[in-house]
């Protein structure tokens, strides 16, 4: 059980590390065009992403 649910925390902390580049890249997209708005969505989204994986394990070894 305990094996299990460390791995489908390391998938789940792959996933939003994938998504963190996603954003990045995104942001640097919507810095080129020049969409402000984007840009700050973008932006909050990646920085959301890395803080949740890296929040995963400070959790899972607390917990």
């Amino acid at each position: 059980m305990i094996d299990t649910t460390i791995t489908v925390l390391m998938v789940v902390e792959a996933v939003f590390l994938l998504l963190t580049l996603y954003f990045v890249l995104s942001y640097m997209k919507y810095l080129k065009i020049e969409d402000e708005r984007l840009e700050k969505q973008s932006k909050f989204a990646a920085i959301s992403c890395l803080a949740i994986a890296f929040a995963i394990p400070i959790l899972s070894t607390i917990f």
